[in-house]
């Protein structure tokens, strides 16, 4: 049972306000400790201020401040006078507390103090080390400030002094810790310098001429006595205390008195003494070796003002002014630069001299000599020059002194040498350079043959008279070998031939060694053929053919005049006339250039009618066609239109209902000739309509209008846009107009006849051009005021305006005022409005708001250059209105792109200074590094004299890392790391030799030592006369020139086991097998010394070529042909054929008539490119035919016509197979010899085959009557 709950409910309800209250009233009213301080660390004593942050408004404060005292302010302040740590608590009413454990920190002082490593007393000048014995009170001692006494200081820990004068001086250090705490030492250390103190006068400063006696007062002091020692600076000297010295020549001198005293310790001193000249001058001349014409300008500076000038320049030039301007010396030559100026306040004029060397520009040269394969050897003739370059058509491909350049091909090519000096001042040579082709052989006979034979082809006796058309870049010698062992070296001889066929070759040779051969047959004949034709019909209709064929004997080539203008060639040929008429045919036969012709005079009639018509159209009325009837003697006419319509008769023109491509067709027939004949003709029916469509046809003034055509049946389209500009093509087009008015645009379309169709339609451009100006102001170096003005112009007025500054920010103002701080390219628009549209205006980077960024580099981004080089700066500032160049040189420049060249060697600080349009600056620099090596070189064994001389050659490494050798044989080495060259010389000889040596910076320096090696020894060099081919047993021969007067014997190898020795410099030779032969020529001189010849000869030995032939058909009668077929393993053999002494062809395949039986005598030449002539000859058999064969014999013992006698069969080997009508042999007899009787038959009809013994498939049939 559940007890009751209303009693217990309403107790419940009282104790929980009671607690809800008092949780209220600890949340509401609550305080929270909480505190901070202006500082937590500090050296001491620190003064720390402690600043209150409770919450909840406490009325009480109770502070521990960590140091032994407390406080009960709300923001106490406290003293921390021993270096520790502290823990800060504060308690607030309410009872909050507040604690920061090791809350303040407090350091102590370093204790500096300090001592040197040796007594710090001495002789000037005297050099002490300190050593820190400091202890760094709290932390570490991290920083070290030391005075000496007499101005200087250190930064190290443990430095070393030297103190040049004499005295006493008070030594100090100040030690910082890593917290910041110093402290200055407090100990007495004093560093005492000793010495005299060195001090004299003279009665005078300036004496005005030489001699000048000068009276010296000595004023030294310190720990007497002392000892003297003066320096007059003129080469005297004087130990007396105070002398006076005579000065005899002018100039300026610097006196020192040097002074020992009694400790030993020394000093000096010095003054100037200026005799004939005021001192007080000085001149610095922008360079003082230049090249010639390069200007140089002199920097006088004074110490007072100048009351006159004069300077004179060593050329003739002299100038009254203090800045003389620019002087150019245009002579080579060393000039002495003097100016005398004046000074207020000098009783004398002050004098100096500069030295100024004018170098002697550099004159650029150079030869070229090309070999056969266009390779040309560059080789520099320069003088005056200490390097090169050379560009091949515009870069730059070397820097040696010679090089070998492959060209791909003859031409015409830019080259060009650039000659620098030692102060690498240029000149340049350009000049076009040649590169020959190499030389082509190639002849012709004066005169050509008709028809088709070649033009070497003609009747005996065949005189040609050759025209040598070779080309070479040069001069050529020609050698001709006419084939029948004759030769000539005229350029264009006249030869005869005989009867055969031979092979002419043509070898052409330069003056550079270079070569080409060209051959070719001669085929000569004595048969002159005989013409004859025939053809199938006279009578023909036109487009009829004709066959025309040749019956003539002994031809080789048949040609044909047609008689209408049209000619042929061939043994059977058709032929078609178009025009009804009559007709002359001739026919040329030939047979190696003895020719013969047969004419058959209107001999083709062709008959009529002559069918033709043209046709015209009216771009008028399109679908209709004019005809023009051409057309004779034509009894019916019929006209095929081509879309289903017929019409017979005269037709003058048709009307077509439809486009589209049609064929147009007239059939003419003539009754008498009974010839009908076609033409058809193509016809195209068009019908061109013209339309397009705007895409704004009301658009703002120069804004872009698109153009679309929609026509039909358009082959072109023409666009006219009325506004002046140049007319278009396409389907598309597009304009803008620069004038607010209304266009009318026209586009013509045509279709493929021409024929055109127009449409025109309206474009109104708005009276509403957008613009605006402004004026940009920089208010400071991070924003920009910019004050935009509209000055746009519209009709009627603008209602409405819309800038967008490029920024995301707009305005609707007329004239709108902005600020930009962002640094950027701001693109502004101004939209405008009136009542008729809107258009609007951009200017992109209208506003340019970037503060400048000064950077630069050098176009090749290095920073190490060589002395006098021209180093080309680029200026990569961004955002820059102007700036100025710092080179440390004494020189600037206020160039975009500079250029600075520095004659010394060093490293130079460029500064570059930028500046824009609102006064903003920015400064960025670059250290330049400046080299230069030395080039020299040793070499050990540089004589001989007899080759070869190994030479060791080394070079200067002082800086150097690569080393170029031109040895002076045309050998140059490329650049190699090794400072160290071996080289042998294999050649007799006097040689320079040269080192370029390249820096790791690029920089040059070249030295050449004249005449440095000596070989001696004989030497030679050899050609041969045939050009370097030769055929098997032919001959040829070898010539040597010697190159020097050492030359006693010539030893010939030549390549085949032939040895030979001779004291004549000629030797012949035969060559008995194929191949390549390195020919070879060793000289000696009277000592025997031994040299090779350089030249290289190698003689290609060509054997005639292995051919053979065949022939077909195998069984051949008299009166047919057969065809010869050449056959050989190589290519390109020019082949020709006799049968005797007759020629019959000059290609690889031939066809031979006969004309009786016999063994036919087959020759084939052929040429192969090495020109030499082979031949095979082969007996073709041409059998006989039976002339007879009797139908009846009588063997009946009456002695008459008692055998089967077969006329002709003694000429060849026949074979008789009789047998009788029932199919049963009879008779078989091989070779049969004239002599079957019939024996046994009786008297009647038998059949016979006779069968040729050799050719089985040649025989003859038919029937003989045996009679008893």
């Amino acid at each position: 049972m559940i007890p009751p709950l209303v009693p217990f409910m309403g107790a419940q309800k009282r104790i929980l306000f009671t607690l809800a209250a008092v949780w209220l009233t600890g949340h509401c009213f609550a305080q929270t400790a909480a505190f901070t301080s202006d500082k937590t660390s500090g050296c001491l004593p620190v003064t720390i201020n402690f600043k209150d942050l409770s919450t909840g408004s406490p009325t009480t404060w109770d502070w521990d401040l960590g140091n032994g005292n407390t406080s009960k302010l709300q923001n106490p302040s406290a003293v921390y006078a021993i270096a520790g740590t502290y823990t800060i608590t504060l308690r607030v009413s309410g009872g909050s507390i507040a604690e920061r454990k090791a809350y303040i920190h407090v350091y102590d002082f370093p204790k500096p103090s300090f001592t040197s490593v040796a007594p710090p007393t001495g002789c000037t000048p005297l050099k002490v080390e300190f050593r820190d014995t400091s202890t760094p009170g709290s932390g570490a001692n991290t920083n070290w400030l030391w005075a000496f006494g007499d101005g200087g200081s250190s930064t190290e820990r443990n430095p070393t002094y030297t103190y040049t004068t004499p005295g006493t001086r008070p030594v100090s250090v100040r030690v910082t810790n890593q917290y910041g705490c110093s402290k200055t030492s407090l100990q007495s250390f004093f560093a005492e310098a000793q010495g005299p103190n060195v001090v004299f006068e003279q009665d005078g400063d300036v004496f005005c001429q030489a001699p000048a006696t000068v009276k010296f007062t000595n004023k030294t002091t310190g720990a007497a006595p002392f000892a003297y020692s003066w320096d007059f600076n003129d080469g005297t000297s004087s130990t007396d205390p105070g002398p006076s010295h005579p000065f005899t020549k002018e100039g300026t001198y610097t006196v020192t008195l040097r002074a020992v005293d009694a400790k030993g310790c020394q000093g000096s001193s010095t003054a100037g003494i200026n005799v004939g000249s005021e001192g007080g001058l000085s001149v610095t001349p922008s360079a003082t070796k230049v090249c010639v014409g390069q200007p140089v300008t002199f920097d006088a500076n004074v110490t007072s003002p100048a009351i006159s000038w004069v300077w004179r320049f060593g050329n003739g030039a002299v100038s009254h002014e203090q800045d003389p301007g620019t002087i150019v010396y245009k002579t080579a030559d060393t000039y002495t630069v003097r100016l005398e100026a004046l000074l207020v306040g000098k009783s004398c004029a002050s004098v100096v001299t500069k030295t100024i060397e004018v170098v002697p520009d550099p004159v650029p040269n150079f030869t070229t000599s090309a070999d056969c394969n266009y390779k040309v050897t560059f080789t520099n003739r320069s003088t005056k020059a200490t390097r090169v370059e050379w560009f091949l058509d515009g870069v730059l491909y070397s820097t040696a002194s010679s090089f070998v350049y492959p060209y791909a091909g003859p031409g015409n090519y830019t080259v060009k040498l650039v000659a620098y000096n030692s102060l690498n001042c240029s000149k340049e040579l350009e000049m076009p350079v040649t590169v020959p082709a190499k030389p082509q052989a190639y002849f012709e006979p004066n005169k050509t043959q008709s028809c088709t034979e070649p033009s070497l082809a003609g009747c005996a006796p065949f005189t040609v008279d050759f025209v040598n058309k070779s080309t070479a870049a040069s001069s050529f010698t020609s050698r001709w070998s006419f084939g029948d062992n004759t030769i000539s070296t005229s350029k264009n001889p006249t030869h005869t031939y005989g009867k055969g066929s031979y092979a002419v070759t043509l070898t052409i040779r330069t003056p550079e060694g270079c070569t080409s051969t060209m051959s070719a047959a001669v085929t000569v004949s004595d048969v002159t053929p005989e013409a004859a034709f025939t053809f199938d019909k006279n009578k023909v209709c036109p487009h009829e053919d004709v066959n025309f064929t040749s019956t003539s004997k002994n031809a080789v080539f048949i040609c044909w005049n047609f008689g209408d203008g049209n000619t042929g060639n061939g043994t059977n040929v058709s032929h078609y006339y178009e025009k009804p008429g009559t007709y002359t045919i001739t026919m040329i036969a030939k047979n190696a250039g003895c020719s013969d012709t047969e004419t058959k005079v209107d001999v083709i009639t062709v008959g009529d009618p002559f069918v033709d018509f043209k046709i015209t159209k009216d771009c008028q009325d399109p679908y209709k066609v004019t005809i023009e009837d051409l057309t004779s003697k034509c009894d019916t006419k019929t006209w095929d239109f081509g879309d289903g319509t017929i019409k017979t008769g005269n037709v003058s023109s048709y009307r077509y209902a439809a486009t589209g491509e049609y064929t147009i067709k007239l059939t003419g027939t003539n009754n008498t000739s009974h010839c009908t004949v076609e033409k058809p003709v193509p016809v195209a029916i068009h019908d061109v309509k013209a339309s397009f469509t705007i895409d704004n046809p009301k658009p703002c003034k120069n804004a872009p209008v698109q153009f679309e055509s929609t026509s039909e049946g358009a082959a072109s389209l023409t666009w006219d846009f009325g506004n002046g500009a140049p007319a278009q093509s396409g389907i598309q087009a597009s304009t803008s107009y620069d004038h607010s008015r209304e266009f009318n645009v026209t586009l013509t379309a045509k279709d493929p006849d021409g024929c055109p169709d127009v449409a025109t339609l309206k474009v109104n451009v708005l009276s509403l051009e957008g613009n605006f100006n402004f004026i940009a102001n920089g208010i400071s170096c991070d924003a920009l005021d910019v004050q935009f003005y509209d000055t746009s112009v519209a009709n009627p007025e603008v209602t409405a305006w819309l800038w967008e500054f490029g920024d995301g920010n707009t305005s609707i103002e007329q004239h709108p005022a902005y600020t930009y701080t962002q640094e950027k390219h701001y693109p502004v628009k101004l939209t405008i409005t009136n009542n008729e549209g809107e258009c609007s205006y951009i200017r992109y980077d209208a506003v340019v708001f970037m503060n400048p960024v000064a950077d630069f580099t050098t176009v090749t981004e290095e920073f190490a250059f060589c002395m006098n080089e021209d180093i080309q700066l680029r200026n990569d500032s961004r955002n820059a209105t102007s700036q100025r160049w710092e080179f440390s040189n004494g020189t600037s420049s206020t160039t975009m792109h500079p250029v600075v060249s520095y004659p010394n060697t060093g490293s130079y600080t460029v500064t570059l200074d930028v500046e824009n349009s609102y006064g903003c600056k920015k400064s960025f620099s670059r250290e330049i590094t400046i080299t230069k090596p030395v080039a020299s070189f040793t070499a050990v064994n540089t004589e001989i004299d007899c080759p070869p001389l190994d030479t060791t050659f080394k070079g200067n490494k002082d800086g150097i890392v690569l080393w170029e050798w031109d040895f002076g044989d045309q050998n140059r080495i490329e650049p190699r790391t090794d400072s160290i060259s071996l080289y042998r010389y294999t050649r007799p000889g006097i040689y320079d030799v040269t080192l370029y040596a390249t820096d790791a910076n690029g920089c040059r320096d070249t030295v050449t030592q004249m005449s440095k090696i000596r070989v001696g020894g004989p030497d030679a060099t050899f050609v041969d006369d045939s050009f370097g081919r030769t055929c098997v047993n032919d001959s040829i021969g070898f010539t040597a020139t010697p190159l020097n007067n050492n030359v006693k014997t010539y030893h010939w190898d030549l390549a085949d086991g032939t040895v030979v020795d001779r004291e004549v410099p000629t030797i012949g030779h035969r060559y008995a097998g194929t191949g390549e032969r390195f020919v070879s020529l060793t000289v000696f001189d009277e000592k025997g010394c031994p040299v090779v010849s350089a030249s290289s000869v190698t003689v290609t030995v060509s054997d005639s070529s292995l051919i053979k032939f065949d022939y077909g058909p195998r069984c051949i009668f008299e009166g047919e042909s057969f065809t010869v077929r050449a056959g050989s393993d190589e290519q390109d053999l020019t082949w020709s054929w006799d049968v005797g002494d007759s020629p019959v062809g000059t290609d690889a395949v031939a066809t031979i008539t006969t004309e009786k039986h016999g063994n036919y005598p087959v020759k084939l030449h052929a040429l192969n490119a090495a020109g030499c002539y082979s031949t095979v000859t082969q007996e073709v058999p041409v059998r006989a035919r039976l002339t007879m064969i009797p139908n009846i014999f009588t063997p009946n013992g009456d002695g008459t016509n008692e055998t089967f006698e077969l006329q002709g069969l003694e000429l060849s080997a026949w074979d008789l197979l009789v047998y009788n009508r029932w199919g049963g042999t009879v008779y078989k007899k091989n070779n049969y010899q004239n002599n079957w009787t019939g024996g046994g038959l009786s008297s009647g009809v038998y059949f016979y085959t006779v069968t040729n013994s050799f050719c089985p498939d040649r025989n003859y049939k038919g029937t003989v009557t045996i009679s008893k």
